[in-house]
């Protein structure tokens, strides 16, 4: 016996309609989430900030990042981020920052410093002038990063051992930032960094002076090492390496 083939039961043209705003509504509401679930969940208590840390900082004191964000009590970790960044990054010392959020509280700030790479003298001249900030002496040494920027960092009381420029000399500061990068043996020997001449750069190392054109290759400077251990196994000190000349290094001994 063949039964034939019954239809479903269509549902009402209304219940379907229905169906439909509803759906519609409902991913209407998925969308825009990254609206409006920020801005709701900024008004609960729960999310307010009641913590901030800090990643990468070595000179700047937080205290000061602190202020600079101008938190209340107000504050959400569902803020604009970005406004916090902004605030910080216009700390002197503050040459980028990163800020996210750590649920349900905190928020972490990655700071990348503006790092000394020297201390320069603010009268140009060498010799008289004292560590930090202040007008003792004839002059102060301040420290500055590789682009010569003057840092509020001070020297005495964060124990900074950083070469000696007589000025914030572009081509020597950014030498002394290649070296500390790439060669940091030699660069944490180096004392003080002046400019001869136009073409000539005249150091200061810890055991050892050295004179070289101001274009001179970190792998040409490896050569210092090379020539004092080359000399030491002959029981031999040399006091002065000249680089000026292609292919040579005139060592002079006591």
């Amino acid at each position: 016996m063949t039964f034939p083939a019954t239809t479903p039961p269509q549902r009402p043209r209304w219940l379907r309609w229905t169906l439909r705003a509803l759906f519609l509504v409902v991913a209407g509401a998925v969308v825009s989430t990254p609206w409006w679930g920020p801005q709701t969940l900024a008004r609960l208590d729960y999310f307010r900030i009641r913590r901030v840390e800090f990643e990468g900082v070595r000179f700047v004191n937080p205290s000061e990042l602190v202020t600079k964000l101008a938190l209340d009590t107000t504050s959400s970790i569902w803020d604009d981020l970005d406004q916090y960044a902004l605030r910080v990054a216009k700390h002197p010392l503050v040459q980028a920052v990163e800020v996210t959020r750590t649920l349900p509280s905190t928020v972490v700030l990655r700071i990348v410093e503006r790092l000394p790479i020297a201390l320069v003298s603010d009268n140009g001249t060498l010799g008289s002038g004292t560590l930090g900030s202040g007008t003792l002496g004839s002059g102060t040494l301040d420290p500055v990063d590789a682009t010569g920027h003057r840092l509020p960092i001070d020297p005495a009381r964060k124990n900074l051992d950083v070469p000696i420029v007589a000025t914030a000399d572009t081509a020597i500061l950014r030498f002394l930032d290649a070296l500390r990068a790439d060669a940091p043996r030699l660069y944490d020997r180096v004392i003080e960094v002046k400019r001869v001449n136009k073409r000539e750069f005249w150091m200061q190392l810890k055991g050892v002076t050295v004179r070289t054109n101001d274009d001179v290759t970190l792998d040409r400077l490896g050569d210092i090492l090379r020539v004092e251990e080359s000399l030491a196994q002959q029981n031999q000190h040399v006091v002065e390496l000249d680089l000026r000349f292609q292919d040579q290094v005139i060592a002079r001994t006591p």
